[in-house]
């Protein structure tokens, strides 16, 4: 790492970690998870090798990231990241990108956040994304598409907000 990272993050002292790795006829599957301070952060991973298929989830479980990006304003945090798609050529027609994140718990410069979720998907054809949000302040959900047809480009982006408390 260099100076400024090294700087920014700090490795806790104790750290229990496990990682496995299986490579099989046409694909490779990794798990890794380390435990510290009360909290676990896990990568699970597959690549096809044959299908150009790809996977991957990252898990922040209970975790105070304060404690590992002490200058960040960050706190306890519970999220999931999931990744998955087919194909390196985002112009051929079967290549698809999907991505979920879910927000259980975070906590942001004091405030926590909460039950999000956002998703979203892209193909040759475009980008879509969906997502909700519900807390004690808000209750929102959204929905946008990028499409791509010939040389234009068209954008859309809906925001549903049901309630809202605006103290």
């Amino acid at each position: 790492l260099d100076t400024l990272w090294q700087r920014r993050i700090q490795i806790p002292h104790e750290v229990v970690a496990e990682a496995s790795l299986s490579y099989g006829d046409d694909s490779i599957h990794t798990h890794c998870t380390a435990r510290f301070d009360g909290g676990s952060l896990g990568i699970e991973g597959s690549y096809g090798f044959r299908s150009a298929c790809y996977a991957m989830t990252l898990t922040v479980d209970t975790l105070d990231m304060h404690r590992i990006l002490p200058s960040e304003p960050l706190g306890q945090t519970t999220v999931m990241i999931a990744l998955e798609g087919k194909g390196n050529d985002w112009k051929a027609s079967d290549s698809q990108f999907d991505c979920s994140v879910w927000i259980d718990s975070m906590d942001i410069d004091g405030r926590t956040y909460s039950s999000a979720h956002i998703q979203a998907s892209l193909n040759a054809d475009g980008m879509v994304i969906e997502g909700d949000y519900a807390d004690t302040l808000v209750r929102l959900a959204m929905k946008g598409a990028v499409r791509y047809a010939e040389e234009r480009v068209q954008a859309h982006l809906y925001v549903h907000v049901y309630e809202a408390d605006l103290k």
